[in-house]
């Protein structure tokens, strides 16, 4: 069984004990906050080989830790949920934060960066430096409820194209039509992507996107699911339901 939220699995001590458990301080930046326990939400091995982190502060030197963390680790899931950027330094810790993933981008299955407010940066960086890799398996990318407008949205669809990418999350990001538009005009070039969330909630697509949705997946057969605004389309049957 999983071992309960706080704790560091057993698998990952044995790699990850010097940096968690009697670490340097570098490391304590990534470490989340608690108000209750002085070690609650830190590292979950939810699932062999998976790093998770929530609920705290990334500055440089947790960068650092945390890269040096991956390095030395078999990681192949990565999940950051509610981790602050600080706000100084900010470009150089996204692009930290980026050049650590692509540095396991031959053993990266899927990432995660939920709420963590990355902004088109990071879209650009994953695109360039992950998604147009030859070296990249990377297989699943969620960047749900962040701060991507059009234009990292545009960078990602063109760079899936590249990708060996199954799965690609965006929803709750700042996308209007120019953003959303980007995929409908890459679809029929996608080769592995199955599951495709553009969903935001802020924004009202007008029918005309989801009539250009619907002609480009008639020349995709490899998606099955697609989310604009509040509906659902299937990529088999292209029909919507709310």
């Amino acid at each position: 069984a999983a071992p309960a939220e706080g704790q560091v699995g057993n698998r990952a001590k044995s790699s990850l004990s010097a940096g968690v458990e009697s670490g340097p301080p570098s490391m304590q930046g990534v470490l989340p906050r608690s108000s209750s326990s002085s070690n609650a939400s830190e590292v979950v091995d939810e699932e062999p080989e998976t790093v998770v982190l929530s609920d705290g502060i990334l500055c440089i030197g947790s960068v650092d830790a945390l890269e040096r963390w991956v390095e030395h680790s078999e990681t192949k899931r990565l999940r950051l949920t509610r981790m602050t950027v600080a706000s100084e330094h900010a470009k150089m810790i996204q692009c930290k934060l980026v050049a650590t993933v692509a540095s396991k981008q031959s053993s990266l299955l899927s990432l995660t960066l939920t709420s963590c407010r990355m902004d088109d940066l990071v879209a650009h960086e994953i695109a360039e430096k992950v998604l147009r890799s030859r070296s990249s398996v990377l297989l699943h990318l969620d960047l749900s409820e962040n701060l991507i407008t059009d234009d990292g949205a545009a960078a990602l669809a063109d760079a899936v194209k590249h990708s060996q990418l199954e799965t690609l999350n965006l929803s709750k990001n700042r996308l209007a039509r120019r953003g959303v538009l980007a995929f409908a005009g890459c679809l029929s070039s996608y080769r592995s992507l199955r599951v495709l969330r553009l969903a935001d909630s802020r924004h009202l697509l007008p029918v005309s996107i989801f009539q250009q949705f619907a002609s480009a997946i008639d020349q995709n057969y490899i998606l099955e699911l697609l989310t604009l605004g509040s509906e659902v389309m299937d990529g088999h049957t292209n029909n919507t339901t709310p």
